[in-house]
């Protein structure tokens, strides 16, 4: 038992030397965002480029935010992070629209925040984003009802700490119920921490990370798109395909759908069927499995 516990202490030093740590912005202005609670569904999206990020391959296992201010408020929180070739937002949009084909790394409560101290988020599975790419952090904030008034801190957020970037924030906010409209740009980008280990670029890539449905989902709606995320390994493209019996290929063989990381198919009523995602990049089948069984068509 000696020898099993100072072999795993070993691992875990081994993989806290080779973490290393991003900053992300200096600025010292005070917003509640991305840990607010003022509202009772508050939602955040912050931008961060491929320089700022240093131009490299990057696997994050946790994301902090600097507080000024105290909270007590216990707040059910989701973090979802996707990658952008974009630099600013260009214009608001819904968070509906924001969070697609985005990858939910954190779900859980969180609260107690300190005064004066980093907010670290460590997250279920790492996130791999690859050089030539930023980073999208989106945060959603579900206190319900009216918010958390004083037990949320001043404004019912802990003040965390922002740089004034042009176009690089949007935020949401709205009592009572999630809100569905579209953002408000801002300026004011929370400055991060970013704990992460480099990778080398791998061929083939690494599997995409499948999004939604959830792999063997049922009575999934017509309407729904297949969505997924890079795993990592700089893919240049992706292909599907898509069938209801083996090797499910009879509706869609092979589609190449260059670098998209979401797909509308035209499903149709009266079938129960199976698909099989190849995703592929630079012409090598990753080995994602997405498994959709079509709701039954109740009316004859």
């Amino acid at each position: 038992m000696k020898k099993l516990l100072t072999i795993c202490f070993a691992m875990l030093i081994v993989a806290f030397i080779f973490a290393d740590t991003i900053t992300i912005g200096t600025g010292t202005g005070v917003q509640r965002y991305p840990l607010g609670s003022f509202y009772g569904y508050e939602r955040s999206a912050a931008l961060y480029t491929d320089a700022e990020l240093g131009s490299q391959n990057l696997s994050i296992s946790s994301l902090a935010w600097y507080s000024t201010i105290a909270t007590t408020a216990i707040v059910p929180t989701k973090i979802y992070l996707k990658t952008t070739a974009a630099t600013t937002f260009a214009s608001a949009d819904t968070w509906a629209n924001m969070i697609s084909g985005a990858t939910l790394v954190y779900d859980s409560n969180y609260g107690a925040t300190p005064a004066g101290g980093w907010n670290l988020f460590s997250l279920t599975s790492n996130f791999a984003i690859d050089n030539g790419f930023g980073l999208i952090v989106l945060v959603e904030r579900n206190y319900g009802g009216t918010g958390s008034s004083s037990a949320g801190g001043s404004s019912g957020g802990p003040g965390v700490q922002y740089t004034s970037v042009t176009n690089t924030h949007q935020y949401w906010n709205q009592d009572s119920t999630p809100p569905s409209g579209n953002g408000t740009l801002s300026s004011y980008r929370p400055n991060i921490q970013i704990v992460y280990t480099t990778y080398e670029i791998t061929n083939p890539p690494n599997p995409a990370n499948l999004v939604s449905p959830l792999n063997g989902a049922t009575n999934i709606l017509l309407s729904q798109t297949l969505n997924w995320s890079s795993g990592g390994g700089a893919p240049t493209g992706y292909k599907l395909s898509l069938g209801t019996v083996t090797p499910f290929t009879t509706i869609i063989n092979q589609l190449d759908l260059g670098a998209v990381t979401t797909y509308d198919p035209e499903l149709t009523y009266s079938t129960e069927s199976v698909s099989y995602t190849h995703l592929r990049a630079h012409e090598t089948v990753l080995d994602l499995v997405c498994r959709l069984l079509l709701e039954k068509n109740k009316h004859n």
